[in-house]
Order: C-alpha cells, then sequence, then structure tokens
C-alpha cells in the first residue's frame, strides 16, 4: 500500500501477515481488479483498471462468465484485451454474447509524483488524488460500455 519503486531481477523479501499480501507490478503494468465477492452469483459493478507508469507496452486479458457452468464452451463469455503503452490504455471492444455486470470503470494510476492529465476517447477527464496513500495515486471514473475505449494519460511537467 505504499507504491515503493524497487529495482527489479533480484530476489526481494518482505514482510507478509496474512492480513496484508503484498502485491508487485511491474511498471507500465495494468492489472484489473474488484471488491471482494462472497459466492460465485454475486457480481461486482465496478471494475477497477490499477495502471502503473513508466516500464514499456504491456497487454492482459480481461475475462468473465457466469461462473457456473461451460457455456463458456460456446462463446458465452466476455473478454477484452487491454494494452498501455507510451501513456495510452486502450480496453478493445468486448467479445462473447455474455453480458457483463460492469456498469462502471474506475482507473487508478501509480508512480505519478503529480496529477497527470487524462483524457478518455478524446475528451478530458477529470482527475483526483486518491487520499492515504504514502505516494499520490490519482484515479478518474467512466461508464462501462462493450466499445473499444481509449484513455491517454500523459505526465503533468
Amino acid at each position: 500500500n505504499d507504491d515503493v519503486q524497487l529495482a527489479g531481477g533480484h530476489e526481494i523479501v518482505v514482510d507478509a501477515p496474512v492480513y496484508e499480501l503484498p502485491v508487485f507490478a511491474r511498471a507500465g503494468a495494468v492489472l484489473p481488479m474488484q471488491r471482494s465477492l462472497q459466492h460465485s452469483g454475486e457480481r461486482a459493478d465496478t471494475l477497477e483498471l490499477h495502471g502503473y507508469g513508466g516500464g514499456g507496452g504491456y497487454r492482459t486479458v480481461y475475462y468473465e462468465d457466469d461462473g457456473l457452468g461451460f457455456d463458456n464452451e460456446r462463446g458465452v463469455f466476455h473478454r477484452r484485451a487491454i494494452t498501455f503503452h507510451d501513456g495510452l490504455l486502450a480496453i478493445e471492444a468486448a467479445q462473447g454474447s455474455f453480458r457483463s455486470a460492469r456498469t462502471a470503470l474506475r482507473f487508478v494510476f501509480h508512480g505519478f509524483e503529480a496529477a497527470p492529465s487524462i483524457s478518455i476517447n478524446g475528451a478530458a477527464a477529470p482527475c483526483t488524488l486518491v487520499p492515504g496513500w504514502h505516494r499520490p495515486r490519482f484515479e478518474t471514473s467512466h461508464r462501462y460500455t462493450p466499445e473499444r475505449l481509449e484513455l491517454r494519460v500523459t505526465p503533468s511537467r
């Protein structure tokens, strides 16, 4: 929870009590996250994408289905490629016929010392400081749609 930047290429030993799991993210990575769910039938309405500044290009796939049966084998799923390169976070159009329960996207950016300027599909988006962290984190939100979405993050000068 302190967003410390560490050099890679060597072993790192950290305290990891049961109640606090450390997460290490490569510079330039995007980590999809959601709130904790109690069972597979429960759905979270907001998808959080945590983007880590710096580094080269990054690609991941966000996947969702009903979690109950094998309909995913017949195309009943919701899958989106997500890339982050040179300040452009692109979420590709959804594939599959499963209707996502998501109604909102929350973008959280780590590794920026000052608020970056952010645009979503070419329109300026507000960016706010996330309080309570050792290092600055900035966020913005957008409604969730199955269409392609481009988010441009430009560091402050």
